[in-house]
């Protein structure tokens, strides 16, 4: 899919019949979804949307329990917080 929505803003910004500051915006566009910054961080908040879709899915279990569910909610802030990328961007103290 990322590939499809490079080639559609790679085409876009030399398309002719657009003005040039929609052409700057589709360029831009471009590029940043092609920086290995943006990459990585797809890759990041792919990994995190899973592991949170996993305890969602253990927290909706129906045997869970208050007791378990906190010890899952600790596992999972623990895991979030030993990943030095997630610690980067500020969303979890670094203790």
């Amino acid at each position: 899919m990322l590939h499809c929505l490079l080639t559609f803003y790679a085409h876009r910004s030399t398309d002719s019949s657009l003005d040039s500051k929609v052409r700057a915006q589709f360029k831009g566009l471009a590029t940043k979804i092609s920086a290995s910054a943006f990459l990585l961080n797809l890759g990041l908040m792919y990994d995190a949307l899973q592991e949170l879709t996993n305890l969602s899915e253990s927290l909706q279990a129906e045997t869970i329990n208050l007791p378990k569910a906190h010890r899952l909610i600790v596992r999972q802030v623990k895991v979030f917080s030993a990943c030095p990328q997630i610690r980067r961007w500020g969303t979890l103290p670094n203790g």
